[in-house]
């Protein structure tokens, strides 16, 4: 489907459950394989719950970008400015996630830091699904 197609309001409702859904489950693998110690895969997994969070929420607004930077793009333009810190953590976990994938000199991050992006992956799917919850009523 391209960002230009209209997608109807009871896809949109379907899609985005899907796509929550989605993020819930790599949020939860992320949780279990960091109380195992693997936080490089940990990492991964919740970056990848704040990106299915973020489609979770642009297409119940009839977006859907294929891209990171189509999410990340949108994301600001429709919450950056009434949203900023849930804009900041998609970055902020973006960020880790590209760092400790593609650097080939970043070391494997402490499990301080994974505690954190944890805390704020979950913040992030929290606010999904608060801005869902508004914007589901209104659509139905």
């Amino acid at each position: 489907m391209s960002e230009k197609e209209v997608i109807p309001i009871r896809e949109r409702l379907k899609l985005s459950e899907l796509y929550m859904e989605k993020a819930w489950r790599f949020f939860k693998e992320g949780e279990r394989v960091l109380s195992y110690g693997a936080y490089l895969s940990a990492v991964h997994d919740l970056y990848y719950a704040v990106f299915h969070g973020a489609k979770a929420y642009l297409i119940l607004i009839g977006l859907d970008p294929y891209t990171r930077r189509g999410v990340r793009a949108m994301l600001y333009m429709h919450l950056g400015q009434d949203y900023p810190n849930i804009c900041q953590a998609f970055d902020e976990l973006m960020e880790m996630r590209n760092r400790y994938d593609y650097d080939t000199f970043a070391l494997e991050p402490s499990e301080e830091k994974v505690r954190w992006a944890r805390d704020r992956a979950k913040a992030f799917l929290e606010a999904m699904e608060e801005l869902r919850l508004k914007i589901g009523k209104n659509l139905q």
